[in-house]
């Protein structure tokens, strides 16, 4: 299907938010709330504040409609929005190509743009940015379409763990999980038997991951419709399955099928190369630093408030005190404080350094005040 007033493919890439943060959305890329169900329970972020989630779920789809698994979502992880957008594909217009992506890491589409120095991993093809900002023209859709005219299937570079000089050596993605793993990782080899006992022409990516560790990162990936169709009717069956002999109950540990996914992944990508089914074009990706989120502004928010309300005991001290003072506060505003000069001659020693410590405090609020509106 084309867009009727681009002349282009149709693209929807959905984004994965596990908390509030701040919004990447366009005509391809479309948040989707993931856990969006037990977004009330504990998860690896602590608790969200419920009148932050409650305007972040307002803007974002959700995984806990049409049949989705939210309540999943903290041992699928990511995976829980890609099935939603399996099962309500027509809410998504029903389009040609359908990929994943997470908000803090995007493909970059741009390959004619001088890449950061700083990469996420050692020798990794993942480049940081400040923010979604500075990654801007990286990430923008318009250069997608270009390689679409070539490629019709993305990935992530593969990246091999032995690159980290973490005094491991990796052999095999076994080992490499074996090391990460903070809990009995012989749920490697269940999801191993899982695969072969399924689908046993995957026996070829099976010995791949067991001669060498590098694989596809971040479950990301950009595919044709029926290729998605194909690599979600694969993953799944199995993904259930690992999670239903996942006898751990910790919020990490629950994790292990969702961090078995990524292996899943790249025996699929690698399956379909093989058969000569996809034209795979693996692409750098992004690692956004810093994102502006709900959390902090309402951080923000709540120090500007304290901020204000020292600054004005401090100026009732300070006139109290009857010492010569000025304070200008920009918020949207200015409040001026003066007081009546008085002789230092007759004031304590004690109550001069005093004075002095509320003006170096006003200041600081003062300061802290500017900060805070920008």
């Amino acid at each position: 299907m084309l867009d009727s007033q681009l002349n282009k493919p149709s693209v929807k890439i959905i984004l994965a938010y596990h908390k509030p943060d701040c919004l990447l959305q366009s005509s391809v890329y479309t948040p989707i709330h993931l856990g969006r169900k037990i977004a009330n329970l504990e998860s690896k972020d602590g608790v969200i504040d419920k009148d932050l989630l409650e305007k972040f779920q307002s803007q974002t789809f959700g995984d806990d409609t049409g049949g989705g698994i939210s309540e999943f979502n903290r041992s699928l992880n990511e995976m829980t929005g890609v099935y939603w957008a399996w099962k309500n594909y027509n809410l998504l217009g029903n389009p040609e190509f359908i990929g994943l992506a997470h908000y803090r890491r995007q493909f970059i589409f741009d390959e004619s743009l001088k890449l950061p120095l700083k990469r996420w991993l050692p020798k990794a093809d993942v480049y940081c940015f400040s923010d979604l900002k500075s990654a801007h023209n990286y990430i923008s859709t318009e250069k997608l379409y270009c390689l679409l005219e070539k490629y019709d299937c993305f990935s992530t570079k593969k990246y091999n763990p032995n690159n980290l000089n973490d005094g491991h050596v990796y052999l095999s993605a076994k080992d490499r999980f074996y090391a990460i793993a903070n809990f009995d990782p012989s749920i490697y080899d269940t999801m191993e038997d899982l695969v072969l006992s399924n689908h046993p022409e995957y026996k070829e990516e099976i010995e791949q991951l067991r001669k060498q560790p590098a694989h596809y990162l971040f479950n990301m990936f950009v595919f044709k419709r029926e290729i998605f169709f194909e690599y979600c009717d694969f993953i799944f069956p199995i993904l259930f399955e690992l999670d239903r002999v996942n006898k751990f109950t910790t919020l990490s540990t629950r994790r292990a099928p969702g961090f078995l996914a990524e292996f899943l992944t790249s025996m699929f990508i690698s399956h379909q190369e093989r058969l000569g089914k996809i034209k795979l074009k693996e692409l750098n990706t992004t690692f956004i630093e810093y994102t502006k989120t709900y959390e902090l502004q309402s951080i923000k928010i709540t120090a500007l408030m304290l901020s204000r309300y020292l600054l004005n005991m401090l100026m009732c001290f300070l006139t109290l005190g009857k010492c010569n003072t000025l304070a200008k506060l920009k918020y949207k505003h200015q409040i001026m404080v003066s007081s009546k000069r008085q002789n230092p001659n007759n004031v304590t020693k004690p109550a001069q350094i005093f004075i002095k410590l509320l003006n170096s405090l006003a200041r600081i609020c003062i300061a802290l005040g500017r900060y805070l509106t920008i």
